[in-house]
């Protein structure tokens, strides 16, 4: 029950015991009772108005504390929006840190699958290198024994060089003394009577000079080479451009140069300077 509506049942009681007590003294004093009952009505008014005012303050009261209330509440909303942002920011946090730990677990993964790697690699390399040091070894080990091996040979190709040239001098001298017995039992000397023969040395290499006409009118040519080269007079030699030619028979024999007759054995062909000129066609 408000204190109020209390402070007016008392003043009720109050007001009713002085009623009461008005009317019985009513009959022994009425100017008595009339003045007091003036009193009593001045005493309510004044009650009335101070209930009055103290409704006033307990409305302005009441207002007030409803403003502090819609403030409090206007507050209490404004904390709830900052604990959501910050529950939000604080979930996000959780996120990124969790995602940056899903990070650095792969790139440690990362790491240790590099290290092993690396390892896996240099065993690799290390093998290797192991095996390109055996196989340079290797390798050394067999080039000195082909080097040994060629040296060998070389002193075999010489040797089979000397061995050549040592038979092909003997095959021509033998092929000289066959010319000279022929010549012999022919009774002749001349070198244009002797049988032409091939050299059976190594094989020459000349250039025709020039070509000209005899004066008993045979084709001639003469050549860039002579005895120096171990060339000799009624030698048979071969003329070739693009292939064989005609041949061409050594009639004089200088230190660095020869001249011949050309046989083109009944072919219709031409010799030029600067045709090759070779001692063996092999």
């Amino acid at each position: 029950m408000h204190i109020v509506t209390k402070i007016l049942i008392v003043f009720g009681a109050i007001l009713s015991i002085l009623l009461s007590a008005l009317v019985i003294a009513f009959s022994f004093n009425a100017d008595a009772i009339r003045d007091s009952v003036k009193v009593e009505r001045d005493a309510r008014i004044a009650a009335q108005n101070e209930l009055s005012a103290e409704r006033a303050s307990k409305g302005t009261e009441a207002a007030a504390a409803q403003s502090q209330i819609q403030a409090k509440e206007q507050e209490l909303q404004t904390m709830k929006a900052s604990a959501d942002a910050l529950r939000s920011q604080l979930a996000q946090e959780i996120e990124t840190r969790r995602a940056a730990t899903t990070q650095v677990d792969t790139l440690r993964n990362q790491f240790n699958e590099l290290v092993v790697t690396n390892q896996t690699q240099a065993t690799v390399l290390k093998s290797l290198k192991d095996e390109l040091d055996a196989s340079r070894k290797q390798q050394l080990d067999t080039s000195r024994q082909m080097a040994e091996v060629m040296e060998k040979l070389n002193e075999s190709e010489r040797l089979r060089q000397v061995l050549d040239q040592t038979a092909r001098a003997l095959r021509e001298q033998l092929e000289e003394a066959k010319i000279a017995m022929e010549q012999a039992k022919s009774g002749s000397t001349s070198t244009a009577a002797a049988k032409a023969f091939e050299s059976a040395g190594p094989r020459v290499t000349a250039r025709i000079t020039r070509v000209f006409k005899s004066a008993a009118g045979d084709d001639m040519a003469a050549i860039n080479l002579g005895s120096q080269a171990g060339l000799k007079a009624n030698m048979k030699m071969n003329i070739v451009r693009d292939g064989f030619v005609a041949s061409l028979v050594l009639v004089e024999v200088d230190m660095n140069e020869a001249v011949g007759k050309i046989e083109k054995l009944g072919r219709d062909v031409s010799v030029q300077a600067e045709d090759l000129v070779l001692s063996r066609l092999d």
